[in-house]
């Protein structure tokens, strides 16, 4: 198979679909790809912004509520020293601030003043807010911060504060943080005290694996090395990736709001498929009208590719221009291969003749130009002659017409066994045959191709006998010779008449052989 048989077909209107689907999609690709790039990109930095505004939000919100909650057990510790009433001042403490449990104060000459929210409070509390005062009035109560925050139990968080004459404490719940931070939202806070306290989460959460992991995030690493009151980053954790912020407040407590990327690039996937589905339209309508006018011009293509593949064939009888009944270059074509037809089967009617008279591979050799008319080459040669036993007496006796139809029969099953051996009948003289290897195309297995074709025409010979005694007819003798030498093979003649044959010492001693009276040599 030739490599333009196997090549696939494509039809044109195939081809204009592929292209117009290749337009559109890369055009679709690179709008949808620069349009998602800087989406993403203006999300992440509103994110960040938004992150930023979060973490510092929410930080400012826990500094407001913890220095109000420290301000109003102020207010009570200052109305205890000056003789208050303990009940009222409770009253008024407990029910301005949320969440307050306790308030204790401590002064240079005097002793503790405490106030709960109730009884079970006192029973419950005491011993820690006890604990708050221990080492007030040391050497090392000097250098301590004036404000700290603690987590003494899972439910309570202890808020004091210093200075060199007293110590504030107030003890408050835990959950009044945690309501802070609670509510449904894209993004997710949460907030560490300086020791890594997680106080956003309820005391029933803490046990929680994916809580306790939290120490271990990455912007409260970030923000425990770090200088800065906030910052910003992104980074990967439990396997996804994220853009986070955190922000400190007066208190060291260090508030995180971060969103997955998966969250926050969400708008810019939405935004993909909206072009890819308006690209798919805007497709499958181009299609549509691609389709259409493919028609008009692969229909009339596809009736010349027939016609072609006809001519390919050997039946020159078309009517391209008819077929196709277009009147641009497609119309033109047609008629190119009409003419073309018409030509073909000139061509094809004259080498036929050719191949009748001289052969198919001596016909191809010479009107492929590899021969010169009127000049030949020297090279090495097998000349075979043979010739019929008695054919002077056996045409004396019969009419010409009988002597023709049986040299026929003969000649035709001869030169059958000499083109399956790989010869080229030269020409028949007579009843004679003369026939070569070697010339016009040699081969290394000439000689023996050969002998096997002697060999093939005894065979034969035996079964056209046969039917002739069926014929009631006599059977034949033959004689056969062989002669491998040098001779010059190609054309000779007149520039009117020429003739492709071989020439030289060996060509006539092969004649010779067939005719020597030896009974080895007769069949």
């Amino acid at each position: 198979m030739s490599k333009s048989e196997s090549r696939v077909f494509i039809p044109i209107y195939l081809k204009l679909s592929a292209m117009t689907i290749l337009l559109l999609a890369a055009a679709t690709i690179m709008v949808s790809v620069t349009a998602g790039s800087m989406f993403e990109s203006m999300s992440r930095r509103r994110e960040e912004d938004g992150n930023r505004q979060a973490a510092e939000s929410k930080g400012l919100e826990v500094d407001r509520f913890l220095d109000s909650v420290l301000a109003s057990g102020a207010l009570a510790g200052k109305a205890l020293l000056s003789g208050g009433q303990e009940m009222e001042i409770s009253k008024t403490l407990f029910s301005a601030t949320r969440g307050t449990q306790a308030v204790g104060l401590v002064s240079d000459g005097q002793e503790s003043r405490k106030l709960f929210r109730d009884d079970a409070a006192r029973t419950g509390l005491e011993p820690q807010l006890d604990a708050t005062f221990a080492g007030f009035g040391t050497p090392d109560a000097a250098i301590a911060p004036p404000r700290s925050l603690r987590a003494p139990t899972p439910d309570i968080v202890a808020l004091t504060q210093s200075d060199a004459k007293s110590r504030l404490s107030v003890l408050i719940e835990r959950e009044s943080i945690v309501s802070i931070f609670s509510g449904a939202s894209e993004r997710e806070a949460f907030a560490f005290s300086g020791d890594g306290e997680l106080l956003s989460v309820s005391a029933s959460g803490l046990n929680n694996p994916a809580v306790k992991r939290l120490v271990d995030h990455p912007a409260f690493k970030d923000a425990k090395v770090s200088k800065f009151a906030s910052g910003q980053l992104r980074y990967d954790y439990d396997g996804q990736k994220y853009i986070g912020a955190w922000y400190r407040n007066k208190w060291g407590i260090i508030v995180v709001s971060e969103a997955t990327e998966k969250v926050i690039l969400q708008p810019a996937a939405i935004l993909r498929s909206r072009i890819y589905y308006i690209a798919g339209m805007v497709i499958a309508v181009s299609l549509i009208l691609v389709f259409l006018f493919s028609l008009s011009l692969s229909t009339p293509i596809e009736k010349l590719v027939e016609i072609t593949k006809r001519i390919a064939a050997g039946d020159f009888q078309v009517f391209a221009a008819k077929a196709a009944g277009s009147h641009d270059e497609v119309g033109i074509l047609a008629g190119a291969l009409d003419s073309m037809a018409l030509g073909l089967a000139e061509r094809d009617k004259v080498k036929g003749l050719f191949q009748k008279f001289h052969g198919s591979s001596v016909a191809e050799t010479v009107m492929s130009d590899d021969v010169a008319l009127g000049g030949g080459k020297r090279k090495p040669v097998v000349v075979f002659f043979s010739d019929i036993r008695g054919f002077t007496s056996f045409s004396e006796t019969r009419q010409p017409e009988e002597v023709v139809a049986m040299l026929n029969e003969y000649f035709k099953a001869m030169v059958a066994e000499i083109h399956a051996s790989g010869g080229v009948v030269d020409k028949f003289i007579g009843d004679a045959i003369m026939a070569v290897w070697g010339s016009p195309k040699s081969s290394p297995k000439d000689e023996l191709m050969a002998l096997q074709c002697c060999l093939r025409i005894r065979k034969r010979l035996v079964s056209f006998n046969a039917e002739r005694i069926k014929k009631g007819e006599k059977p034949i003798l033959i004689g056969m010779g062989l002669h491998a030498g040098e001779a010059i093979s190609g054309t000779i003649g007149s520039d009117d008449r020429m003739e492709f044959t071989v020439i030289g010492e060996c060509v006539p001693i092969p004649h010779l052989c067939p005719r020597r009276p030896s009974p080895r040599r007769e069949i």
